[in-house]
């Protein structure tokens, strides 16, 4: 009885796994191939989940003509536990002005982290804007590749 059980939940996450992953890149799908980058950015943050993780952090945009912007990112992601801090740098391409930097992004991901690891982030918003990154973290976490939600908001000083 117990193995019948293990096999439907396997295969209802399994099939929950398959019809998320593709939403991040249904979103890139109409947006241009090669957007030139726009600015750079750096953010601070963590990650508590069970099951469904929730994640946020403090970020600075910077422009390329120099100009520095304080944000904040929170999300969530189905299929992760554990917990995490991490370290991101990376660059945002495809931005033609400030308001189309916030907003909600999305794009699948997901890794291991046992202590210490690093990975690279690629998220989308339906202005085409999209986050590269590399980051690096510390922490126990688990995290199937499944879609994430986040979203950006500039900080008022």
């Amino acid at each position: 009885m117990l193995r019948k059980y293990q096999s439907k939940c396997a295969t209802a996450l399994a099939a929950l796994i398959i019809s998320l992953a593709p939403v991040g890149a249904a979103a890139q799908a109409n947006c241009p191939s090669n957007p030139e980058q726009s600015a750079t950015f750096t953010l601070s943050g963590a990650t508590v989940a069970f099951i469904a993780g929730y994640r946020w952090g403090e970020g600075v945009l910077t422009l390329n003509n120099g100009q520095e912007f304080p944000f904040t990112a929170r999300g969530w992601k189905l299929g992760e536990s554990g917990t995490r801090g991490a370290d991101i740098k990376g660059e945002i391409y495809g931005m033609e002005s400030l308001d189309q930097f916030v907003g909600h992004y999305r794009g699948a991901g997901g890794n291991v982290t046992l202590i210490v690891g690093e990975g690279d982030i690629h998220l989308v918003n339906s202005e085409c804007v999209s986050i590269v990154g590399r980051y690096i973290s510390g922490g126990m976490r688990l995290s199937l590749p499944t879609d994430q939600k986040i979203t950006v908001q500039l900080t008022v000083d």
